[in-house]
């Protein structure tokens, strides 16, 4: 903003400065020609100091002493070197958020290889006890079929034995 040669007098100077902090968004200000003194130069000094958006306070042709302009310099100078490190600041926060980002994904990766190597072991495992439940069945229906051939041979030859015992009595009876 460009308030030079407007005539600014002491207070309106502070009472624009006091009202600086409300205003991110301003980098500069310009106020030169203007009547202000050498009176308020602690206090726009200390404004300043708290300030560190402001990266260029034009303040010539007004009556202030050569050790406040330094001073304004130095701490525009600083607000300055903020102003440029806040951008790759921004950058390497970025940075180490993507980093953490990158590593939380790699440790997933992992954790997923892990349930996969587990999933494919459970597969594995089931496909083994389909078989052998398999295996298992085929010989149980191959001991049943033996069985039931067993029982079927018992079952002729005791009809067999039945038949011989019912002969036997019969030539039991006749010789008696």
């Amino acid at each position: 903003m460009d308030f030079s040669s407007c005539r600014i007098g002491d207070e309106g100077i502070l009472h624009f400065l006091q009202s600086l902090n409300e205003y991110d968004g301003l980098t500069s200000l310009r106020v030169g020609d203007n009547f202000i003194s050498e009176k308020i130069e602690k206090v726009v000094v200390e404004m300043l100091e708290v300030n560190k958006n402001l990266t260029e306070f034009a303040i010539h042709g007004n009556r202030i002493s050569l050790s406040c302009l330094s001073r304004i310099r130095k701490i525009l100078a600083r607000n300055q070197k903020e102003a440029n490190e806040r951008e790759p600041n921004k950058l390497k926060t970025e940075l180490y958020r993507l980093q953490y980002e990158q590593k939380k994904i790699v440790d997933a990766k992992e954790k997923l290889k892990v349930q996969e190597k587990e999933i494919n072991k459970a597969i594995e495992t089931k496909d083994t006890l389909i078989k052998d439940i398999e295996k298992f069945k085929n010989n149980e229906t191959y001991k049943r079929k033996a069985l039931q051939d067993k029982i079927e041979e018992q079952k002729v030859e005791l009809s067999r034995k039945k038949g011989f015992i019912s002969d036997k009595k019969e030539e039991l009876e006749k010789v008696q």
